[in-house]
């Protein structure tokens, strides 16, 4: 069916205010830390070595690491656009902005049209959504991937077999961003069970062969250290189930946890909609019964319906992942990020559209003094914060173009002291990779020592040599100095 012209101008005006909400203050309000220059630096070897790695950085589970797409594609980029950090943080932006094209394709074609309209318009005003497109880190390429892999599992539910080798590739190639979508697993393999009786021992082949090919590489490298990664996470996931079951002494769940876990849906399914925090809990109730409205209607037909059957295999495989593994990082909802607009657009869409377009453009404007007052969206940026936890990028400029010019051309070593500095080099990398930028990456044990103070209350009371940017302090010392303490 042929798009109307009036559908046309509105989608388009959803795509444009979705680019502006996450492109808006980017410069100012970017959030350049530690991890994203930890990614960079990577980035940067892959381009000065000329070679392109077998593997990526390891995950928060150190035996464990990523595929290595994400570091192939910013090589390109870094090669082509310069090193500068804002290069980074404008894919993102254009992956956040091409993820409302990507829902809009296939909730219309899976869907409906109007499922599809109200659904990216959700997409492009939500906060979550935003917030993680401006902060351009590497699992959002994941949003394109679901669409893509979700086509071709409807191609399998509606018995079109032909693409089966499509359907495992991009399910492989999920593990090349974030290791979050495993928690789909249960939605493929019980789709595979249903439409058994269109396939054939083939298929299968071509599916499993198609989820080796797509992380090809990572296998390589992991045959050569004896498949220590592979055999770690076939360890680790009964290993996480036994702990939460009881049957293993270690990772067992408790009512703190018990808490924690509610607290992170909570903020998952909230932040969704708002980004005022004490509403959280009223969207997620609200959306609770929305999925209790619509599963009394289609119960029956959860395995008829593929989008039935997508919606709530999907929730509850991703929520019982998350339970088990108790309180994770709201990235780790990645899978069901696409699934709660969806669903709410398939309760309101068809009967109520206008109604639906009504209140997402009441939950925009109610959005926006939230986005104005907040460091991470459009709040003027000046000075390191710690609720949000935030230190503005021309800030973080400054201070390394101060410790260049100061240092000349001589050696030193780097320190910073400030939230997460228990991390791997204080998690500091943000910094070194500006330094890299500006001619003078720091090295180790080198004489001289810049001690960056981000959080300025465990400035000792002896600390000479400070220089103040506007609330961070630098530091300089050298081996006397230290040697005299």
């Amino acid at each position: 069916m042929k798009m109307t012209k009036d559908k046309a101008i509105f989608l388009g005006l959803i795509i444009l205010v979705g680019f502006f909400l996450r492109a808006y203050k980017i410069s100012s309000n970017f959030v350049f830390s530690g991890e994203f220059g930890t990614e960079l630096l990577y980035v940067r070897d892959t381009v000065l070595s000329g070679k392109l790695p077998l593997v990526g950085l390891p995950t928060s589970h150190t035996w464990i690491s990523y595929g290595p797409l994400y570091y192939w594609l910013m090589a390109f980029v870094m090669k082509v656009f310069g090193p500068e950090p804002l290069v980074g943080v404008w894919v993102g932006i254009i992956v956040g902005t091409l993820a409302i094209v990507f829902n809009y394709l296939v909730a219309k074609k899976v869907f409906s049209e109007k499922v599809a309209l109200v659904s990216s318009a959700l997409i492009a005003i939500s906060p979550i959504w935003i917030s993680f497109s401006r902060m351009a880190r590497l699992y959002i390429f994941s949003w394109l991937i679901w669409c893509v892999f979700v086509i071709f599992l409807w191609q399998l539910w509606m018995g079109k077999v032909k693409n089966i080798f499509w359907l495992g590739f991009f399910f492989g190639l999920f593990f090349n961003f974030h290791f979050s979508p495993i928690l789909l697993s249960p939605v493929l393999l019980i789709g595979l069970y249903l439409k058994r009786k269109f396939l054939k021992t083939r298929h299968f082949f071509s599916l499993l062969s198609a989820v080796i090919l797509a992380n090809l590489p990572v296998l390589i490298y992991d045959g050569r250290q004896g498949f220590s990664m592979l055999k770690s996470i076939v360890v680790w996931i009964p290993y996480r189930i036994a702990g939460f079951l009881g049957l293993y002494p270690k990772n067992n769940p408790s009512p703190e946890s018990f808490k924690e876990t509610l607290n992170i849906i909570n903020e998952f399914f909230g932040k969704m909609f708002v980004l005022y925090e004490p509403f959280w809990i009223v969207f997620t109730l609200v959306f609770i019964a929305l999925c209790g409205i619509i599963l009394k209607r289609n119960y029956k037909n959860f395995f008829k319906d593929f989008d039935i059957f997508l919606i709530f295999s999907s929730l509850a495989g991703v929520l019982i992942g998350v339970f088990v593994h108790q309180a994770p990082p709201i990235h780790y909802f990645l899978p069901l990020f696409p699934i709660i607009p969806i669903l709410v657009s398939m309760v309101t869409a068809e009967k109520l559209f206008r109604f639906s377009i009504i209140c997402i453009v009441i939950l925009l404007l109610f959005n926006l003094k939230a986005f104005s007052g907040n460091y991470l969206f459009y709040g003027e940026a000046k000075n390191a914060t710690y609720n949000p936890d935030f230190v503005p990028y021309k800030l973080q400029r400054k201070i390394a173009e101060y410790i260049v010019s100061d240092v000349k051309s001589e050696k030193f070593t780097l320190r910073r002291v400030g939230p997460y500095d228990y991390f791997s080099e204080e998690y500091s990398q943000n910094y070194r990779y500006l330094l890299w930028l500006l001619g003078n990456e720091p090295v180790e044990k080198a004489k001289i020592t810049y001690t960056i103070y981000e959080d300025v209350l465990r400035l000792p009371l002896s600390a000479r040599n400070i220089q103040w940017f506007n609330n961070v302090a630098i530091v300089k010392s050298n081996d006397r100095e230290r040697e005299l303490r």
